[in-house]
């Protein structure tokens, strides 16, 4: 199998390469946007004789016709390119649209007349809904609060219409341990909980935003599972909310981690998210319902405090 992985240098990129790539017989072809430590790795050719990445600029196209002439014909793209910081998307709409709806990308000649077309599963968000009900359902419509998420609708309602051989995949916080290449340039949100859970400090936790959190090998395992049924696709949807089990507030998750690392629990402070003003407005609750996802793979997602254990055993 013939993989193209965009935004294969961000977190969950890197273990989607290095599960794939775990099969010799497939071929991965990553794209990233910038130097540093993931081309030192590239240049090295420390990333597996069947793994090749490739400077690429996703909004004008610069670099993707020799990405793909190297790949050949392509089997599955698996988009994960995205400016996923719903602040940087508040501050920069423009950049948010170029870079999270991916027309470059499905326009490109090479892909666009291929046939048989490439699988292509998109990677979206909960941010899509409104924010206004738990344990959003898939066919809820989409209502969403700020310009990330309208960016990640707009790039779904674009699949939908021009790439018939499509999954969409709505992902809540993603979670788990470092990546396995490179250091990420933001901030991992688990580590960084567990860093100020770790210090001398009360740290503020918002008690009224729910999520439903997903561990980063769950996902790899979801679309290692899509991946396998390319010329025979069973599936009644293509779009899957891609959440945990559970309904959860940072309160809720600061008071898990804590709780396994012994860490002092009045140290976490909860308070409403009206308090802190961050630019940009989030929705309330975009919990997701996931039984869908479930159903038609087969597969259980596993509690945030069962991660918690594998991750900090």
């Amino acid at each position: 199998m013939k993989v193209l992985i965009t935004g294969g240098s961000g977190y969950l990129g890197q273990f989607l390469i290095q599960r794939l790539a775990e099969n010799q017989t497939n071929t991965v072809a990553f794209t990233y946007n910038s130097q540093g430590a993931i081309a030192e790795l590239v240049s090295s050719g420390s990333l597996g004789s069947n793994v090749t990445g490739h400077l690429v600029d996703l909004i004008n196209g610069q670099g993707l016709e020799d990405c793909l002439a190297a790949l050949g014909m392509v089997d599955l793209i698996i988009n994960c390119a995205a400016v996923s910081q719903p602040g940087v998307c508040e501050k920069d709409p423009e950049l948010a649209r170029a870079v999270n709806v991916p027309s470059t990308l499905l326009s490109w000649p090479a892909l666009k007349t291929q046939v048989p077309p490439p699988l292509l599963i998109h990677i979206s968000t909960d941010q899509v809904y409104s924010g206004i009900k738990a344990n959003s359902i898939e066919a809820d419509a989409g209502a969403p609060v700020n310009t990330y998420g309208k960016s990640k609708l707009e790039a779904e309602q674009l699949i939908q219409d021009c790439w018939p051989n499509h999954v969409i995949l709505r992902s809540s916080i993603i979670y788990g341990c470092p990546p396995p290449f490179t250091p990420v340039p933001r901030p991992l949100f688990l580590q960084w909980m567990e860093g100020a859970l770790r210090g001398p400090d009360p740290i503020d936790f918002f008690h009224d935003e729910w999520r439903s959190p997903i561990f980063v090998h769950d996902i790899v395992k979801i679309i290692t599972l899509l991946s396998a049924h390319i010329e025979d696709y069973p599936f009644s949807s293509r779009v899957y909310n891609m959440g945990g089990p559970e309904r959860l507030s940072r309160v809720d998750m600061a008071t898990k981690l804590a709780t396994l690392k012994k860490f002092d629990l009045s140290k976490i402070q909860s308070v409403s998210s009206s308090t802190i003003n961050r630019g940009v407005v989030s929705p309330p609750d975009i919990s997701m319902n996931i039984k869908k996802i479930q159903a038609d793979l087969g597969l259980e997602i596993v509690r945030f405090d069962t991660a918690l254990a594998m991750i900090f055993p």
